[in-house]
């Protein structure tokens, strides 16, 4: 069996070198998607989903149609967020008619099919002749396209998501997998619900890059890269990994002052701390540069930032591959995992530790739809928090009483702890890979011509 991967930039080194040490051939998407088919996405999701009722979807809304705090200085530019606000106002009053009627939802899902077409992509997959396509992303158009032309092909397609929100806060996927490979309970369920995806279509596997970071954690690497941070291997350390500024706008003043308190010896003399950024805080569109002198300042005693080893790419987080063994090696080891509500959170419970969600704004009044309050309301978090196994803080108060109380009991809600990662992740017992590649033969040979 051979694998292909289309791939936005397949000449990147990185990716050159996973391919060429997997066998893994690459092409570039053939052609170029209309520029209107990466505008529609930001549209698509008032045509077919409840924008009002999905809190991920409805705080981006509001986000949308807000006036700017800051005036634009052009003339073009202001006109273009007049416009911009007004477009979203119109599309939430059409989503409160397409929610209404039947009929115009599945005329736009009919028109949607219409427009995801490519000649190009369609003629690279008659010559490559896959046994199979397999997506992990299918909100995007590059893959959506694919997808569609698959089955106009008659090539049996596999969705197989990457994360864990993009059933419930992407917008409704633009077409439907043949079949599914699942992470567990909750992602299976939300199939079923939201798709109504048969369970013969859905095979649980579980997640590869959880089992490859329990594989890759090693003590020996943990401790030289605390020494490389300057702090003392063996002390224990509190672990947060922040999210981007777009989710936790003050999430740099909450760090700030949690750094203080480890000091200050709030918890203890020996007790240390590591700030690991999230690569968007660094890069990207939604970073905010000014976090970046502040996370500085912070390195010192007790305190360190381990920074995202990131590489040169026109892929989004492009990381180093040395990063992910070193994060691994340094979650493994932390004595509590702390964070805003990403992935992190399910790094923790991997790695089994105490997961503490600092849900709120360190002080700051700010409304839901800017506010990492709005997080604990998204659906794929909430079904999280309701197994019991994390710990959500919604102030510096609960924050410090929550730490105190877990570092004195370290196995507290460790039964909750392990359900929360079942559902989530199903067994994580390093046979994820083994459990994927039999899915995925089984459909092959399903559909062998």
């Amino acid at each position: 069996m051979t694998v292909t991967a289309i791939c936005p930039a397949p000449g990147d080194p990185a990716l050159m070198r996973v391919a060429e040490r997997s066998g893994v051939e690459m092409y570039a998407p053939p052609g170029s998607l209309p520029r209107a088919g990466r505008e529609y996405l930001a549209a698509r999701r008032y045509l077919f989903e409840d924008v009002r009722g999905n809190p991920a979807l409805y705080a981006r809304h509001l986000r949308d149609i807000e006036p700017p705090t800051i005036p634009p200085t052009r003339l073009r530019q202001r006109l273009s967020g007049v416009a911009r606000r007004f477009e979203r106002r119109t599309l939430y009053f059409l989503n409160r008619v397409m929610c209404s009627s039947k009929v115009l939802s599945g005329a736009a899902a009919a028109g949607e099919r219409l427009f995801l077409r490519n000649r190009e992509l369609r003629t690279l997959l008659q010559r490559l002749e896959p046994s199979l396509l397999v997506t992990t992303y299918p909100i995007d158009m590059l893959e959506a396209t694919a997808m569609a032309e698959a089955r106009r092909l008659v090539i049996p397609t596999v969705v197989q998501l990457l994360s864990w929100d993009n059933i419930t806060s992407k917008g409704r996927f633009p077409v439907l997998g043949d079949y599914y490979l699942s992470w567990g309970p909750i992602m299976t369920g939300e199939l079923r619900e939201y798709y109504n995806v048969d369970a013969s279509r859905i095979f649980e596997t579980g997640v590869a890059h959880f089992d490859a970071q329990l594989a890759m954690a090693d003590a020996s690497l943990r401790a030289r890269v605390l020494g490389d941070m300057g702090l003392d291997p063996t002390r224990p350390y509190l672990l947060f990994g922040m999210s981007s500024p777009f989710f936790a706008p003050h999430e740099i003043d909450l760090v700030e002052e949690l750094a203080g308190w480890i000091r200050r010896g709030e918890f203890g003399p020996n007790l240390n701390l590591v700030v690991r950024p999230h690569p968007q805080n660094v890069q990207g569109y939604m970073a905010d540069v000014s976090w970046l002198p502040r996370l500085r300042a912070l390195q010192g005693p007790r305190v360190g930032v381990f920074w995202p080893r990131l590489l040169e790419s026109k892929l989004a987080w492009a990381l180093d591959e040395s990063d992910l063994p070193a994060l691994a090696s340094i979650m493994a080891g932390c004595t509590i995992n702390l964070n805003s509500g990403s992935t992190f959170a399910i790094d923790g419970l991997v790695h089994q530790k105490p997961v503490v969600l600092t849900v709120f704004d360190a002080g700051h009044d700010l409304p839901w739809h800017r506010s990492a309050r709005r997080c604990a309301d998204f659906i794929h978090l909430k079904k999280l928090i309701d197994t019991g196994g994390l710990f959500p803080v919604r102030s510096f108060e609960e924050l410090r009483t929550t730490l105190h109380r877990l570092l004195k009991e370290p196995d507290l809600n460790l039964e909750a702890r392990k359900k929360a990662l079942h559902a989530e992740c199903g067994p994580v017992d390093g046979r994820a890979s083994e459990r994927i590649a039999d899915a995925l033969v089984a459909i092959a040979n399903k559909h062998a011509r």
